[in-house]
């Protein structure tokens, strides 16, 4: 993923560009300390990320980010600031804002911020390519005048829409969940040991390697969503936790990231599982 980053401190440009690229985030394709300089270069380079700093001397980043998005309306924005009043936390947000990374820089939230945009990006090329498929078939049917069924694969869409709202389409636990959901709609009941037992033999694992990886997916998930609240980012992610996770759980994850407990809040395998159920036939409803 490509990456610029603007600020009016030099210093914060070149710890921004080294984190970027000491941990293989993206490449940074360009930077500057100059607003105008910047406009030129992204109107250029087309970065699929602006990092870009909320106060600076010749224009804020909330004019700036409206000035791009003139000309470039794909563009994913992180604002870097030390800002804290709402009224202009939510401008920020209505401008376009993704998330925000306080000052001073901390490398494991810029690392978890970028992660963040770069997977709700692959989504909604993800949300685009199936809102596409749908509209293909929808003219083809309206063409010919002959209902067609949807393929089993596209009803399932929502399960990825889901899961990549939560952050894990990329988990190795992700297909696991796949799996046993595959199995819970095939018979007709909740999760239970058995169909896990039946889903582990389909894939020649033991059940206690799939259930780890689940459970892997499971807490990245659940620190994704805790991590949302926390930069005030009201977003699908948290809709969808409402479902699949305890809200007291989600609350000590929230705390544990704040430095505020010991330990994070804990997820549950048939908890989750018979969310997704739950989701599914709210949707259809």
């Amino acid at each position: 993923m490509d990456f610029y980053i603007l600020d009016d401190d030099i210093a914060v440009v070149k710890t921004l560009k080294h984190i970027i690229t000491d941990r293989n985030i993206g490449t940074v394709v360009g930077y500057n300390t100059d607003v105008e300089c910047a406009i030129d270069d992204i109107k250029e380079e087309s970065p699929s990320i602006i990092m870009v700093d909320f106060m600076m001397k010749e224009m804020d980043g909330i004019t700036f980010i409206r000035e791009v998005k003139k000309f470039n309306r794909e563009a994913a924005f992180i604002m870097i600031s030390k800002l804290s009043d709402k009224s202009l936390v939510n401008q920020a947000y209505d401008a376009g804002v993704e998330f925000f990374v306080s000052k001073p820089v901390n490398i494991l939230e810029i690392e978890r911020v970028c992660q963040n945009v770069i997977e709700r990006m692959k989504l909604k090329k993800v949300v685009d390519n199936i809102q596409s498929a749908f509209m293909a078939v929808n003219s083809e049917d309206s063409k010919s005048q002959v209902k067609r069924e949807v393929p089993a694969e596209r009803k399932q869409n929502w399960l990825d829409i889901m899961l990549g709202s939560l952050g894990i389409l990329g988990e190795k636990g992700t297909n696991d969940i796949r799996k046993i959901y595959e199995r819970m709609e095939k018979s007709g009941r909740g999760y239970s040991k058995q169909i896990l037992s039946d889903v582990a033999e389909s894939l020649g694992d033991s059940e206690k390697n799939v259930e780890q990886r689940v459970r892997r997916a499971l807490k990245k998930a659940l620190t994704n969503v805790a991590a949302t609240k926390i930069d005030m980012l009201e977003d699908d992610s948290q809709i969808y936790a409402k479902y699949v996770f305890d809200p007291l759980s989600i609350k000590m994850e929230v705390n544990f990231q704040e430095g505020l407990t010991s330990a994070g809040g804990r997820v549950s395998i048939p908890k989750f599982m018979d969310g997704l159920t739950v989701y599914r036939d709210f949707i259809e409803d």
